[in-house]
């Protein structure tokens, strides 16, 4: 993957930052996301920059100059550089685009569960949103969950498949895997942990498995993996963890294995929920 001088963006958008945060709204999306445009189907900056902020991108505030100016001094691209051949060379090199943007350091969830890193991954392009914080490892985390992801987007693109719950929460539970396999599994999300062997036997049976075939364009597939009133959180990403470290520890399986495996043939070896 190339990694863009999203730096250089950056900086642009300090230079021309006013008072005002609907002025600020505005700069934003013409400087960061308008740029971004290209790498996007029939779309426009400021519906990239809704998307992009939903899933963890900053949002303008008034210290974000004092963040962004740390995040260029550490000069975290180079360190991703490094991170990324390390992966490249264990897995596979992948096309696309890899950026990073200062994430939501406002979000007090995000901090506090996630070192207050996110990342979103498409077939052919990645973000990392950090902190000027991040440590080494946490990017490494960050870097290794969304690298897995593109190979194995890209290597099931070409099928011209459905994206469906059950692709979800197998793509997840890989990349938590290879998190555990590559760092260690203290490093592993949230939701490795949340829930008994018990309860996501009851997951899987009430909420994931009645619709392991919606698609990820439904609402009700975001539901299923992040959570609701109704649904517990982290349900999808709970039992997809579970699935996947069942199949390694029956396998004995590699994350590089893994990430070529199709969906169905790891879901139909589930004998344990």
């Amino acid at each position: 993957m190339k990694i863009k001088n999203t730096a250089a963006w950056l900086q642009e958008y300090t230079i021309n930052k006013k008072n005002r945060l609907q002025d600020n709204l505005q700069i934003h999306a013409e400087t960061l996301c308008q740029p971004l445009a290209p790498y996007f189907q029939d779309t426009d900056a400021h519906t990239i920059q809704h998307h992009l902020i939903q899933h963890g991108m900053f949002y303008p505030d008034p210290i974000d100059k004092q963040v962004i100016k740390q995040i260029i001094a550490k000069n975290y691209w180079e360190r991703v550089r490094q991170q990324l051949q390390t992966l490249e060379k264990l897995w596979s090199k992948q096309e696309g685009t890899l950026f990073i943007f200062p994430s939501d350091f406002t979000n007090p969830q995000l901090l506090k569960q996630f070192n207050g890193v996110s990342g979103l991954s498409f077939t052919d392009k990645l973000f990392l949103f950090i902190t000027d914080q991040t440590t080494e490892i946490q990017l490494q985390v960050l870097l290794t969950h969304e690298y897995s992801h593109i190979c194995r987007l890209q290597h099931f693109s070409a099928l011209g498949l459905t994206f469906t719950l059950a692709d979800a929460i197998v793509l997840e539970g890989i990349a938590e895997a290879a998190v555990k396999e590559l760092i260690g599994e203290r490093y592993c999300s949230p939701w490795v942990h949340l829930y008994s062997k018990a309860q996501l036997a009851d997951l899987w049976k009430e909420w994931i498995q009645p619709n392991i075939d919606v698609s990820s364009t439904c609402m009700k597939h975001y539901a299923l993996m992040y959570g609701t009133e109704e649904i517990p959180q982290w349900a999808g990403y709970a039992v997809g963890y579970d699935v996947i470290d069942h199949y390694i520890k029956k396998y004995n399986i590699s994350t590089k294995q893994l990430i070529t495996t199709p969906t169905k043939e790891i879901l139909t070896s589930i004998d344990h929920l």
